[in-house]
């Protein structure tokens, strides 16, 4: 893969030239106008407002499946089914973390997680409230290499009509020049595959090598770019923090700023766009582990409000989507009885 890395002036200019003149499209297929906190999305013929979020997320040790929680103005969130998993393991061996939800280009939704060692969790919705039966997608299972598959995440390439899956993998006996870097072998860098049905795969490839070892990544689409939330995973010299790339397609090159936007030990990126602003929320999992959140409108200035957000205690690694006023009601008013 070609790496190229940029100076701080040209990303910045970079940024400014495209970010000023577009709004994030997380999925990479929907037409968003910003409505204050209200977002109007066209899936095909269909036009929804999205007035709220969903979060979907974890908790250590990740064998209690995926909680969900809600909010109006993305800063405070209040837990679903008193605060126990909307969904639980079933079949899995392995457990449910780091989930990512995003929603299809016919208006249904799509849920990966990191389960086991060479495969990955999916499970799909129409409704956001019943759930199909949870698959593992198998990552190159032959391959006795792969250490792991972790932190998956989907973007759908409009253009070409079929979803890149991508994640975390260490596979022994590559990028050699950087094992002194992390601890207990883990040099990871981030690979994807694509499929159009989830049931038939292309072959794991390269997506993402900046020169050091990294985990995840978080794809956001601005207009016809792409910037990459990511950790920089090195631990000698100690980064273990949050870093953006940019690129205009999810093949590359890559523009690898030199900036940071966390502190070391933060991890598990994830972005709402609020129409005002876009808001990173992430993993602090030191010291009190608890999520913290930053806010920027340039991808270059970041502003720690952790202390504006309120979240549900112990809520880890996970992802967001809008939903709409009709979605809320419909989770808030599940009886909780027939998940339970």
């Amino acid at each position: 893969m070609t790496k190229l890395i940029s100076t701080q002036k040209a990303f910045r200019v970079l940024f400014f030239s495209f970010l000023l003149l577009s709004l994030i499209n997380a999925s990479g297929f929907t037409s968003e106008i910003a409505i204050g906190f209200s977002t109007e999305t066209r899936v095909g013929a269909q036009k929804f407002v999205e007035t709220g979020w969903l979060f979907v997320s974890f908790k250590d040790p990740g064998k209690g499946g995926i909680w969900f929680a809600t909010s109006n103005d993305a800063k405070t969130w209040t837990p679903l089914n008193g605060d126990k998993p909307w969904l639980k393991p079933d079949t899995l061996v392995g457990g449910m973390r780091d989930p990512f939800i995003t929603r299809g280009p016919e208006g249904d939704y799509h849920l990966v997680y990191t389960c086991g060692k060479r495969r990955i969790g999916y499970s799909h919705s129409n409704d956001l409230v019943h759930w199909s039966a949870q698959r593992a997608l198998p990552v190159d299972p032959s391959n006795e290499n792969v250490q792991n598959t972790w932190a998956p995440e989907l973007y759908f390439d409009k253009k070409a009509g079929e979803w890149i899956i991508f994640w975390s993998s260490t596979i022994n006996g590559l990028f050699p020049e950087t094992n002194g870097q992390v601890e207990n072998g883990r040099n990871h860098r981030i690979f994807y595959m694509k499929t159009k049905d989830f049931m038939q795969f292309s072959e794991p490839a390269l997506l993402f090598d900046p020169g050091f070892p990294v985990i995840d990544a978080t794809m956001l689409q601005v207009k016809d770019s792409l910037i990459m939330i990511y950790k920089d995973e090195r631990r000698w010299p100690l980064h273990k923090q949050l870093r953006v790339a940019s690129a205009t397609s999810y093949k590359g090159p890559w523009h690898v700023s030199a900036d940071t936007i966390t502190a070391a030990w933060t991890e598990g990126p994830s972005i709402i766009n609020t129409g005002n602003e876009y808001l990173l929320y992430y993993d602090a999992y030191r010291n009190g582990q608890h999520m913290g959140v930053v806010s920027t409108k340039d991808f270059i200035h970041w502003t720690d409000i952790t202390k504006t957000s309120s979240f549900p205690l112990k809520y880890k690694h996970g992802s967001f989507i809008k939903i709409t006023d009709a979605e809320l009601q419909r989770l808030i008013q599940f009886p909780l009885t027939k998940l339970n």
